[in-house]
């Protein structure tokens, strides 16, 4: 075991949201609430976004977008959690590595960071708590910084293309009153 050359210097929520859903049946033949855990993975979407610095090449800025995408009554609840995180990259970290480093390891550590937070709000539910699958972003790319002009929101930053998972049509959902 070894220091990574990935640093998380801070994380902030910028949108949690919960939901249950009143449509949920979720009970077995015998009246017995059942829910599949993990999650399946068909019914939670990730995006993640990235800005590089325009202080230093070696500080970024992910941004997880994690959220429930099922149909009513698939789910106990919808959640919704956006989490983002400010990294430093050592200087043991060669500047060729640097891309492939933290693109797979920075939204991992914001994925547990959002697991867990969804997890301690849906166990508050009368359904069990939502524990999200483990996933890994190794084929996470995105576009070189000369390719990207800085973003209206933050003009002293670069952003990355948004990455998503693969998503099912949408369905309209019926408005209760």
């Amino acid at each position: 075991m070894k220091l990574s050359a990935i640093y998380l210097e801070r994380y902030f929520f910028e949108e949690l949201r919960f939901k249950l859903d009143a449509d949920f049946d979720g009970a077995d033949e015998a009246g017995q609430r059942i829910l599949a855990t993990p999650l399946p993975l068909d019914v939670i979407r990730a995006e993640v976004e990235l800005a590089v610095s325009s202080d230093s090449a070696r500080q970024r800025i992910y941004r997880l977008l994690l959220f429930t995408d099922a149909a009513p009554g698939q789910l106990p609840y919808a959640f919704r959690a956006c989490v983002i995180g400010h990294f430093a990259i050592g200087a043991e970290c060669p500047d060729d590595a640097v891309e492939q480093a933290t693109n797979a390891n920075a939204p991992a550590l914001l994925y547990g960071v959002a697991r867990e937070a969804v997890a301690a709000l849906t166990g508050r539910s009368p359904w069990p708590p939502a524990c999200l699958p483990a996933v890994h972003f190794l084929d996470l790319h995105f576009n070189s910084a000369e390719e990207q002009p800085p973003t209206p929101q933050n003009p002293g930053s670069v952003s990355g293309k948004k990455v998503r998972t693969p998503a099912r049509p949408r369905t309209k959902r019926p408005v209760r009153r």
